[in-house]
């Protein structure tokens, strides 16, 4: 009777274990993946060269395909897609501010990297 009840303890305390080291388990440099971490040196260097790792243009010509295909896809009316039209704007008018943001900031740290 013993080893029935221990066995009723260990099997989920050993399956519950085992589900949650799985992940640490297949982690691969903590989830960096391919693209290893620039130093700041090369960061800044990338930054101030304005030599971006992708073609921006590129992105935003699929997305704004994308969004026309979805959009024809849910055959919006016309006021609709005005409304899907001024949303997807915005967006845009956001990620913008977001991005000049998080430019400002790094632009900040390189500058404080140049001082040292």
């Amino acid at each position: 009777m013993t080893s029935n009840k221990l066995t009723r303890f260990l099997a989920p305390a050993l399956l519950c274990s085992a589900i949650l080291a799985a992940p640490a388990a297949y982690a691969d440099r903590h989830g960096q993946g391919d693209h290893p971490r620039l130093s700041p040196e090369q960061m800044c260097e990338r930054l101030q060269s304005g030599d971006p790792r992708f073609d921006r243009e590129e992105r935003h010509e699929r997305r704004e395909a994308r969004w026309a295909e979805m959009a024809d896809r849910l055959a919006l009316t016309d006021e609709q897609r005005q409304t899907w039209d001024e949303i997807h704007q915005e967006q845009k008018q956001e990620w913008q501010q977001r991005h000049e943001e998080r430019r400002a900031r790094l632009m900040e740290r390189c500058e404080e990297l140049e001082d040292k």
